[in-house]
């Protein structure tokens, strides 16, 4: 990857351009990097899908991909995003952690965790719903936990 980096007076604020031949993993994680702000907001249709509506990332508890479409859930409301899983993921930030091929979950809304008798590990929010962290993700979901 090459880095460049121009300033001048002329500019009000900063610009980021990323040139890449395709969408790859690398260049998710700098869109990762650059949009992770505590006051990000996505646009997402609401339930009726009538709607499009502005929610903050931060109140956001689990993504999911239900009956193959990509649904994020907040604490009473669950939306649609038009994105995949993965493209939702790469907009979210460094607080949200992919803990099954179809489910992402906010770190600072796990309320425990509990281990079950097949491997896998149950998580459970603060707003009452819960997943499961599959046997594949566990050991980087533990490792971020230890982290914090």
């Amino acid at each position: 990857m090459k880095v460049e980096i121009s300033l001048s007076d002329k500019i009000d604020e900063p610009i980021v351009v990323i040139h890449a031949n395709r969408m790859n993993e690398e260049v998710y994680r700098i869109l990762s990097a650059l949009s992770n702000d505590a006051n990000a907001s996505i646009f997402v249709h609401d339930r009726t899908e009538k709607r499009i509506v502005r929610i903050n990332i931060e109140d956001i508890y689990i993504v999911r991909t239900e009956e193959g479409k990509t649904i994020i859930h907040c604490a009473a409301d669950s939306y649609r995003h038009t994105k995949r899983l993965y493209e939702v993921e790469a907009l979210l930030g460094s607080d949200f952690i992919r803990i099954s091929k179809g489910a992402i979950v906010n770190i600072r809304k796990i309320q425990h965790f509990e281990p079950l008798s097949s491997g896998m590990m149950k998580v459970q929010m603060l707003n009452g719903a819960h997943d499961f962290i599959s046997r594949k993700f566990l050991r980087e979901v533990r490792r971020r936990i230890i982290e914090r």
